[in-house]
């Protein structure tokens, strides 16, 4: 997300850059990689706001193979858990959904975990 009067060509130019650079390395899923956003009006202004005024500005929203790692400490090993004991399956299935989504959720939440794998093994 790009704020300024920068030129869209020198933006594309710097993406390309990116994606064409050896250093970056991105999923398989995610066929651009990047996504690039350009407003010409600049950010608003609030009363005590502790952001310097600026004309321009950038916000870049980053994912990287360490994503793995949370992915399988925090998601998958809780997920495991709370499905073993079978805690709060009950709601969900009185909501109609089926104890095979459970399954599939999981699978999905493993395959995701390998691409990032496979991405790191790449680098």
């Amino acid at each position: 997300n790009y704020r300024g009067d920068d030129q869209s060509a020198h933006i594309g130019r710097t993406v390309q850059r990116l994606r064409t650079n050896r250093n970056c390395s991105f999923v398989e899923w995610l066929p651009t990689g990047i996504t690039v956003e350009i407003h010409q009006k600049p950010h608003a202004i609030l009363e005590d706001d502790a952001l310097a005024v600026s004309k321009q500005s950038v916000t870049t929203i980053a994912n990287n193979t360490a994503m793995s790692r949370f992915f399988h400490e925090r998601i998958a090993e809780k997920y495991d858990m709370i499905y073993s004991q079978k805690a709060f399956i009950h709601w969900y299935l009185g909501e109609k959904m089926e104890e095979s989504d459970f399954i599939e959720a999981r699978e999905n939440l493993g395959f995701l975990e390998m691409d990032y794998l496979d991405v790191l093994s790449e680098t």
